[in-house]
């Protein structure tokens, strides 16, 4: 209330904010960012939706304790997100290979040449001891995993 003078427009106010806030879901904000800084910005987006304008004397987002700079990135995050295009829906016509059918499918393209053993082409067509011997490598990466942390998160390695 303090935000929306106008009651008829509180009602849509909380929904935008909530629609961005869920969206918000879709990007890394909620690693880099204070669930106080999203919820500044899906307010300051919704708003500037309907054409609501917000107090700046004093700032509005000094009372949940957030800086401008930080409304700002989260909104061109969420800005970048909204201007992505959209997925388009392919409906496959026909049934479903069955996974008999799909493991007996050539591949598509040879593996290995010569006489050599077919190899797998990532750690996630390999056995768990083959991961274990080259270690395991995250996808599009040519670097090894770290090993995983001993002890409480945070906590100095000493």
């Amino acid at each position: 209330k303090l935000l929306c003078p106008d009651p008829a427009l509180e009602k849509p106010l909380a929904q935008l904010a909530w629609n961005v806030i869920n969206d918000s879901a879709r990007t890394t904000v909620c690693l880099r960012f204070s669930p106080e800084a999203i919820c500044c910005a899906a307010i300051s987006m919704a708003a500037r939706s309907l054409g609501l304008p917000l107090p700046t004397k004093p700032p509005w987002w000094e009372i949940f304790d957030v800086s401008k700079d930080d409304v700002d990135q989260v909104c061109g995050v969420m800005v970048d997100l909204y201007g992505r295009t959209k997925a388009k829906y392919v409906h496959l016509k026909g049934q479903r290979p069955t996974a008999a059918a799909l493991r007996a499918a050539p591949s598509s393209g040879p593996l290995v040449s010569g006489d050599e053993a077919a190899q797998p082409r990532t750690t996630g067509d390999m056995t768990p001891d083959q991961r274990a011997a080259v270690g395991e490598v995250a996808p599009g990466l040519d670097t090894a995993a770290p090993p995983p942390r001993s002890g409480p998160v945070g906590a100095a390695n000493g």
